[in-house]
Order: C-alpha cells, then sequence, then structure tokens
C-alpha cells in the first residue's frame, strides 16, 4: 500500500499542469503515488500534455470512472482503484508551494481553507439541491459546521471510506456543472465534521490560479 495518492483531476490542461507536476516528482515514487483523474479532456494540446506526462514522467494518467464529476469524481475513481493509507485531492490548477504539506502526516484533514456557516455562500436553488440530494442531517450541517472552500485537502483513508460507506460519495450524486460542483465542496466538509474529523486550514501551502475554463 502507498503512503499516499495524490490525485490531480484535469480538463483541457493547460502549460501550467508542468509546474505543478515538476514538484510532485520530487517525492519517492515508492511511497507516492501521482494520478491524474482525466474528466474528458478534448483539447489536442492538452492530450498531448497528459501523454507527456504519462511517458516523460512516468506519472499515472486514466481516464475517469465516473465519466466527469470534477473533483468529487476523480477522487472516487482514485480511492476506488488505487490504496493508499492518505489521499491528497488537489487540482491542476493549485500550486503547492512546500512539499512537507505531504510528508507531515495528521490526523486531521489538512485542507486549502474553510468557512464557518457555508449555508451564506450559498444560493436558495443550491440549498434546496442540497438538501433534496443529501437529507436533513447535512442541510443542517449548513448551520452548524465549518467546510472545506475547494476540494483541495489531505486526509486518512478513513476520511474518504466513510464517506463512500455512508452513501454520500457516490456517483449518482456527483454534481454535473460548476454550481453543483460548489455545493460538494460544503457537503465535503460537512460530511468530514460530522463525523469527528477537525479541517485545519493550511492555505499558505497553496498558490492558486485562475485557469479561465
Amino acid at each position: 500500500m502507498y503512503e499516499c495518492v495524490i490525485v490531480i483531476p484535469t480538463y483541457n490542461a493547460g502549460d501550467f499542469i508542468f509546474k505543478n507536476i515538476e514538484i510532485y516528482r520530487q517525492l519517492d515514487k515508492d511511497k507516492y503515488k501521482v494520478v491524474l483523474v482525466d474528466n474528458g479532456t478534448t483539447d489536442p494540446q492538452s492530450l498531448e500534455r497528459l501523454e507527456k506526462i504519462k511517458n516523460e514522467y512516468g506519472f499515472i494518467v486514466e481516464k475517469s470512472s465516473c465519466g466527469g464529476g470534477y473533483e468529487v469524481g476523480a477522487l472516487y475513481h482514485a480511492f476506488m482503484n488505487h490504496e493508499a493509507e492518505y489521499y491528497f485531492n488537489t487540482q491542476d490548477s493549485m500550486q503547492l508551494l512546500d512539499i512537507n504539506f505531504l510528508y507531515e502526516k495528521k490526523d486531521h484533514v489538512k485542507c486549502f481553507s474553510v468557512e464557518y456557516l457555508p449555508a451564506r455562500f450559498l444560493s436558495f436553488n443550491q440549498v434546496n439541491w442540497l438538501r433534496v440530494n443529501f437529507g436533513e442531517e447535512i442541510y443542517k450541517g449548513l448551520f452548524k459546521y465549518y467546510s472545506l472552500t475547494s476540494m483541495c485537502f489531505l486526509g486518512k483513508r478513513e476520511v474518504v471510506k466513510q464517506m463512500v460507506d455512508l452513501g454520500v460519495l457516490q456517483p449518482n450524486k456527483f454534481p454535473k456543472n460548476k454550481e453543483e460542483e460548489q455545493i460538494w465542496e460544503r457537503i465535503m466538509g460537512i460530511s468530514m465534521m460530522m463525523h469527528g474529523h477537525h479541517l485545519a486550514p493550511y492555505y499558505h501551502m497553496f498558490e492558486k490560479t485562475l485557469m479561465g475554463r
């Protein structure tokens, strides 16, 4: 079993993706597995970039078994196909500034940033979609817990496994558009806190690049 699987969802990635990949090349390949999950790339140049990452850099590039699903689908794909003690779910637009973030394993969930009472940042339609699809318990969590503000987090295998076993992290519930993906950031954090996992922000370890997609 690997110490950590690094999950990088990607879609029509630009040259910026190589900046991230260079960082992960520093890792011990016997302990860390880098998996790029392609969420349906169509751009020819982006497909060439993924081929280069696979052939020249030696990282795993796989089509999402969920047919997309943004970062949520990529995490599920990686969890179901690659076993590890920890999972680092990140983005192809998120640059890790300090590799030591990955070496320091903790019981808490290390994430980019968090927000309190996340219902404030969702529209009525988004809140209603969450309530219909995930039920009253997670709905009430919008008004009592912290949540993630991106899908970028590092957590133990049990953190992800609980969401799968409890029916939260399931393909039929995955986001189909950006609006639903924003809701999922809140769902993910609420589900973690509901089951006793502490969310710790490490925003200083990352730099977010707007990709304009």
